[in-house]
């Protein structure tokens, strides 16, 4: 600092002579200089500020640093050790950054803790114990196992009671709120499934369907009693009147449906709960007819599934006895007929009507093998040969078929090898069941295929007054491959199509295959070209 000027006390004077000398006073008083007060006063002053400033500087950067300590967190959700390891956060950091990240850590435990403990209490069933002492084990056995898991244990008593401690406590007691409101609410539900029980062993137990009518009756009565018996216990103990109503009619119900046995409900024209009986009230009235629909629905889906099982049972009986027939067919030995016979005796004691015709079919195809060994085909011709065929052609059923064959055979009129080759055709080639596995039904005489074959067969048969037996041969024989070739071409349309065709679809296939066999007959000389 530069050195005060002192002021020349002598400046502005007027010199006199003094004609004697004297002493003289030297000390000259300095002049105050205010600039350099003020500019001391100014540093005074300004010295707080600065230390200020400099303080506000650091909390900013600290605060900034806590800042960024949080982000650092929730962007990576991983443990400070594992921060610093992966390089997110340096070994030197500050500490408010690494307190940032730490406090983050905390609070969002904290939020988890309480969302994981609220979620265990209903994954658990806790509400099921009504013992505190249970809760709280739990609670505190949820909380170490918390800790342990999310490596809480690293950090300190402080930091666990300020970031976390408090959340848990209010996580902890709205807890042990939850669990009693939802115990009581479970126990109040518990109870009505209790009185459900009651009253569905109660009916199940007392109205049977083995019973005589007097003493069913008697016991309805009886049973009408307990149940306003039951209902009065309920209702005193602080029991909701209409869902005890409720209950118990929902239990008798589940009795009726599962019995079928309806007469069960008219126990409720008797039953009182107040002063009227319950079969009067329109409530009841809607729940009774919603149990008899149910009863109803339940009993015929019983009846369809038994159908269906003992169908399925039918059909394995039919292709077992199949290949019963078919080993007999290859090794009749007394062994393989004897088990033939006992299948056949099988499917008619079943009474399903597929099985007695089957076994019917299975009988007359033996009888019609023994009486063409018999007779030996003696009266076999080309008339009834051409007949024989017609008559199988026109043939419904295997048991059909087989009648036939055995008519034949009786008469002479096929050998004994000729009935399983005669069947063997009828079976690739006549039997109706072809047709309907396609979806063809050639026994309609709308529909378009029909018409097409009963048309190529006129045209081939001409008029009922100019025909040969050998034409209307060659006319049935024109209509059975008429048939063959729908049957082709619907398959094929399946095959390219993966569905079967529309009515419209079969309709344009029996066009095409109509006008193909009508091209084909007028050049192999069966059809005359009509006159224009």
């Amino acid at each position: 600092m530069a050195r005060p000027v002192v002021g020349n006390p002598f400046e502005n004077q007027i010199p006199s002579i003094s004609p004697t000398a004297r002493v003289v006073e030297t000390y000259v008083q300095p002049v105050k200089n205010k600039d350099f007060e003020a500019l001391t006063q100014m540093l005074n002053d300004l010295d707080p500020k600065i230390k200020r400033n400099a303080e506000n500087n650091k909390k900013r950067a600290d605060d900034t640093a806590y800042k960024e300590g949080t982000r650092l967190y929730q962007e990576n959700r991983i443990a400070m050790g594992e921060a610093v390891k992966e390089g997110l956060i340096p070994e030197g950091a500050s500490p408010y950054l690494r307190k940032g990240y730490r406090e983050s850590q905390m609070n969002t435990l904290a939020m988890r803790y309480t969302g994981e403990l609220e979620a265990a209490l209903a994954s658990e069933n806790l509400h099921h114990n009504d013992d505190p002492n249970v809760v709280n084990k739990f609670i505190s056995d949820f909380q170490s196992d918390f800790v342990e898991a999310n490596g809480m244990s690293k950090f300190s008593d402080a930091e666990m009671a300020t970031n976390f401690g408090t959340s848990a406590s209010k996580a902890e007691e709205l807890f042990r709120q939850s669990w009693q409101n939802k115990h009581i609410e479970w126990q109040k539900e518990e109870n009505y499934k209790q009185l459900g029980s009651e009253v569905y062993e109660a009916v199940s137990t007392m109205l049977t369907d083995d019973m005589e009518e007097i003493e069913y009756i008697t016991n309805r009565a009886m049973f009408s009693v307990w149940l306003e018996e039951t209902a009065a216990k309920y209702s005193t103990n602080g029991a909701n009147n209409a869902k005890v109503l409720d209950t118990i009619i929902d239990a008798v119900g589940i009795h009726v449906q599962e019995t079928g046995d309806l007469e069960v409900l008219e126990v409720f024209k008797d039953t009182k709960f107040g002063t009227d009986s319950v079969g009067n009230s329109l409530y009841y009235k809607k729940k009774e007819s919603a149990i008899i629909s149910n009863a109803i629905q339940i009993e015929n889906a019983n009846i369809a599934r038994e159908e269906k099982i003992l169908n399925q049972k039918h059909e394995e009986q039919r292709a077992q006895s199949s290949r019963y027939m078919i080993e007999y067919l290859t090794d009749p030995s007394p062994e393989n007929k004897r088990q033939l016979e006992f299948v056949i005796v099988a499917l008619k004691q079943s009474k399903e009507e597929k099985n007695t015709s089957l076994a019917i079919a299975y009988t007359n195809q033996l009888l019609a093998g023994q009486k063409a060994n018999q007779t030996g085909g003696k009266n076999i011709t080309a008339q009834s040969e051409i007949s024989l065929d017609g008559r199988l052609r026109e043939a419904k059923t295997y048991e059909e078929a087989t009648k036939i064959l055995l008519e034949f055979a009786s008469d002479g009129k096929i050998r004994t090898d000729g009935v399983n080759a005669k069947l063997n055709v009828w079976k690739q080639q006549y039997d109706p069941a072809l047709d309907s596995a396609l979806g063809l039904d050639f026994g309609d005489s709308g529909n378009e295929e029909t018409m097409m074959m009963n048309n190529i067969y006129s045209m081939v048969k001409q008029n009922d007054l100019d025909y040969t037996n050998a034409t209307i041969s060659r006319a049935i024989d024109a209509k059975y491959e008429y048939k063959e070739a729908m049957r082709t071409k619907v398959a094929e349309f399946q095959t390219a199509n993966n569905r079967f065709p529309t009515e419209a679809e079969k309709a344009r296939l029996a066009i095409m295959v109509f006008r193909v066999m009508k091209a084909q007959l007028l050049e192999s000389g069966v059809l005359e070209p009509q006159e224009e």
